[in-house]
């Protein structure tokens, strides 16, 4: 009967720590034990049998007595505790199975959860990576947007600066041309104006010499004749004349002038003046005279005649004229201008 107990112990434990059994596994446990039960039963009533005999063998056994000395009791007491487990162990499977149930449903539902939750997981991954592609898109297309600005502001500063070249050439061009046109401008003025002096201006020019007293007992006297062939007064007419000999030809006697100018005063235009040298009244110097005539010297009369014009301008006559011997009639003679030393500015 002990043993019966313990394995009813056993089998409760046993029982108790697999509460996640089916109720298949529970009734085959519980016809396991029944077995069992019966077993040790059988083994009890084989070793009380010499008791039995000296011993009424079917004493009575009341439910709920617990006589100790009846194996009759004892059986009972297996089989309500053997019943007891049985019972206990269908209750416990029967709780194992809706423990196990629950936790398939909570299995289940975390699973659905999960399963949500990472299809959420998933769109939402897939919305951050849709996003991260429409920001990759957004800052391309602001990279192409700044490019492409950047591209036309620099063509427009190129067409820019090509249209400011082409506009600076053109100006520079046209301020040459204006330049050119002022300067041929300037030059027609210039001219048209020098044309207009040399018209209107004043020139002073000597038409013939004279000289008189062509012997050794008069004193000679030589002279000039000026005229203004301009349209315009020659004013402030200063002259200078000098008498010179010499034995080469005229055209190259040198004239230096160290005496002070006579003032004449002012011609105008076409007015014709004579002028006298300052050496008139004087004696011949001695033997220039014999000198001349046998044709050993020859005289020379030059001078230069300063004015200004009326366009304020200085301007210079010089004349070179020298005596022939041939030229002395009555003691007069006309001088002959010489072919060079006659200009005028």
């Amino acid at each position: 009967m002990v043993r019966a107990f313990i394995l009813a112990a056993l089998t409760w434990l046993i029982l108790g720590t697999a509460p996640q059994n089916v109720s298949g596994d529970a009734n085959r446990l519980e016809a396991k034990v029944q077995r069992d039960l019966q077993t040790a039963a059988a083994k009890t009533a084989l070793s009380a049998k010499p008791y039995q005999k000296a011993h009424d063998p079917n004493p009575p056994c009341e439910k709920g007595e617990d006589n100790r000395r009846s194996d009759l009791c004892a059986q009972w007491k297996a089989a309500d505790a053997a019943d007891f487990a049985a019972n206990v162990a269908y209750w416990i499977g029967l709780g194992g199975i809706l423990v196990a149930a629950l936790t398939l449903a909570a299995a289940v539902a975390a699973a659905l959860y999960a399963r949500n939750a990472a299809l959420e997981t998933g769109k939402g991954a897939e919305a951050a990576r849709n996003a991260v592609e429409a920001a990759r898109d957004a800052n391309r297309i602001t990279r192409n947007a700044q490019m492409s600005e950047r591209m036309a502001a620099r063509a427009a500063a190129a067409d820019a600066r090509r249209d400011r070249e082409i506009a600076d050439k053109r100006a520079e061009a046209a301020y040459s041309i204006a330049k050119r046109n002022a300067e041929l401008v300037g030059e027609q003025v210039a001219l048209a104006k020098e044309a207009a002096e040399r018209q209107l201006r004043a020139y002073l020019s000597v038409n013939k010499g004279f000289a008189y007293g062509m012997n050794p007992q008069r004193q000679p006297t030589f002279g000039i004749v000026i005229k203004n062939q301009g349209q315009t007064p020659a004013y402030r007419v200063k002259i200078y004349s000098v008498l010179n000999w010499t034995t080469d030809a005229p055209e190259d006697v040198d004239v230096h002038f160290t005496e002070p100018f006579t003032k004449v005063g002012t011609l105008t235009g076409g007015e014709e003046w004579v002028y006298k040298s300052e050496t008139a009244g004087q004696p011949w110097p001695p033997n220039l005279y014999t000198a001349v005539t046998s044709k050993q010297a020859i005289l020379v009369y030059s001078g230069v005649i300063v004015y200004w014009d009326a366009f304020r301008k200085r301007r210079l006559t010089t004349f070179k004229a020298y005596l022939k011997i041939d030229n002395i009639v009555d003691d007069n003679a006309g001088l002959t201008l010489a072919t060079r030393g006659n200009h005028s500015n």
